[in-house]
């Protein structure tokens, strides 16, 4: 058992390196009104990973219940035409599904997540998202995402504001042209904060 156990340790942290082996460093995309977007390459993705981060005159908890509340997620992330809970497995994990709309000629995508929620010691609170394409069945109007990996940070600061960190590398599925790849990466984490410090602020 002992042996099992050390090979599993040593085969997770080894898999860690590779990922940031084939990622390569951050670069500043972006950094306009309190909004900072980064992206690397990584090895095997057509789309560049993207960090963006903003500070938001909230607390923690409530950027929390904004996240969790999937079925309104169409009232702030841009270019979100459809959102829903699909199950609630624990008050820690979610399924979700959201439908996002892409300019023409370009197929919308559709995608399903499972949401981690993990409450750490330094009062910080990270949402972890893992796409689960084969969750449900695929409907024909839509491309489904067939590769997710994201992530929310929520830190909060000294003068009850929180730092919000948003990170993610998909794959789109289909075909994408790369101008609107390129514009992906950078205008979704962007729009996506700025909608959310407005929703929150209002």
């Amino acid at each position: 058992m002992y042996h099992f156990k050390s090979i599993a340790i040593l085969a997770f942290i080894t898999m860690m390196a590779c990922t940031e082996l084939f990622a390569q460093n951050w670069d500043l995309a972006k950094n306009k009104n309190g909004v900072k977007v980064y992206t690397r390459k990584v090895d095997g993705y057509k789309l560049k990973e993207y960090k963006g981060e903003a500070i938001i005159k909230v607390s923690a908890n409530k950027v929390l219940g904004l996240l969790t509340n999937v079925n309104a997620y169409t009232k702030w992330m841009p270019d979100c035409t459809q959102s829903k809970l699909l199950r609630k497995v624990s008050e820690t994990e979610l399924y979700q599904y959201t439908v996002t709309d892409a300019p023409w000629p370009v197929t919308d995508r559709d995608n399903i997540a499972l949401m981690t929620i993990k409450r750490q010691s330094s009062g910080a609170i990270r949402l972890d998202l893992e796409g689960k394409p084969d969750y449900m069945d695929k409907n024909d109007k839509y491309v489904r995402v067939p590769q997710l990996t994201a992530s929310w940070e929520l830190i909060p600061q000294g003068d009850g504001s929180t730092k919000v960190v948003y990170q993610g590398l998909a794959s789109p599925g289909g075909s994408i042209p790369d101008w609107l790849a390129n514009s992906f990466v950078v205008d979704t984490p962007f729009n996506t904060l700025v909608n959310m410090r407005e929703y929150l602020t209002d």
